[in-house]
């Protein structure tokens, strides 16, 4: 292991910033080998006149961790144009460890990776959030034994917080599409498109929350609107997350349920937190399974069987 890879990141946090982007989905388990097949795509086919490459970005990661989206980006200033195939992803505020990685690509960066997970995060006292890994590449010779790249690691931090003061919550907007666009953001596998037509129809009420007019996540009722609800499908965009858009969300569907309550009723209300989630829904008011009256949650999936 090189000097520059026992190096202590430079650790510090840097704003929101947007980038232009093309981008693939690619499995975990042979990521490390289809990845620099991409660069090498990218390259032949001329791609870097559109965007220079600058970053390659891992996000939208499976909720089991076997496939995620990488993104080849650059910098992207507001109004210019957006290729067809290209997207434009908003990495948000956070405070990153960048690790310096010298050598050839892609072993250079590649063994850094290694080092992160298996020596400096485990021994680091610090814990890594799930949503943007970034890779920055500079200009000279890719195989150059002096080559510079860098690696970015986003880190939970009470430090990085911006809070938006333009959140606003809808019912019976979503649309098929944006349900499944939502859906899809949050790593999981829709379902068809007529099925999540009769979800919607069949929900007690569909929630949207917009920061300006950009629609950026959904949540869903269930229930008997009487004893029971059931909170489903909550959703926010891995760009805003962590600015307050899932807790503004759900305090209005909690609101919603309180106001349709007649005075002196009680009503449960439950979900399921995807992991690593627990704590965002303890902090409204919700407690784990089992406690001193449940034992623990369970389910199991049905399969129709109409014709």
């Amino acid at each position: 292991m090189s000097h520059e890879m026992q190096m202590e990141p430079a650790i510090g946090t840097r704003p929101a910033f947007r980038v232009l982007a093309l981008s693939r989905k690619f499995r975990s388990a042979d990521c490390m080998a289809e990845i620099p097949k991409f660069w090498s795509w990218f390259y032949e086919n001329n791609h870097q006149r559109t965007i220079c490459g600058r970053f390659g970005i891992c996000y939208g990661a499976a909720a089991d961790g076997t496939e995620f989206r990488y993104a080849i980006a650059s910098p992207y200033q507001e109004g210019e144009p957006v290729p067809e195939g290209f997207e434009v992803l908003t990495v948000p505020a956070r405070e990153w460890a960048v690790f310096p990685c010298v050598g050839p690509m892609p072993d250079a960066i590649q063994q850094m990776w290694k080092f992160i997970y298996s020596e400096w995060l485990p021994n680091s006292g610090r814990e890594k959030l799930n949503d943007f890994d970034i890779e920055e590449y500079t200009p000279g010779e890719l195989q150059s034994s002096g080559y510079r790249s860098y690696i970015w690691i986003p880190l939970k931090s009470d430090r990085v917080f911006e809070a938006r003061a333009d959140y606003s919550v809808r019912t019976g907007e979503l649309t098929v599409p944006d349900y499944i666009r939502l859906f899809q953001s949050a790593g999981w596998e829709a379902p068809p498109e007529d099925q999540v037509a009769a979800a919607l129809r069949n929900s007690v009420a569909v929630f949207s929350i917009y920061a300006g007019d950009t629609l950026v996540g959904m949540g869903r009722l269930l229930g008997d609107r009487s004893t029971a609800c059931f909170v489903r499908d909550v959703v926010i965009l891995p760009e805003y997350r962590r600015h307050g858009a899932g807790t503004f969300l759900l305090k209005a569907m909690l609101d919603s349920i309180r106001a349709a309550l007649p005075a002196g009723w009680k009503a449960s209300c439950e979900l399921f937190a995807a992991h690593g989630k627990a704590s965002f829904y303890r902090n409204l008011g919700f407690q784990e399974l089992p406690n001193r009256f449940l034992a623990n949650g369970m389910m199991r999936m049905v399969e129709g069987s109409r014709s």
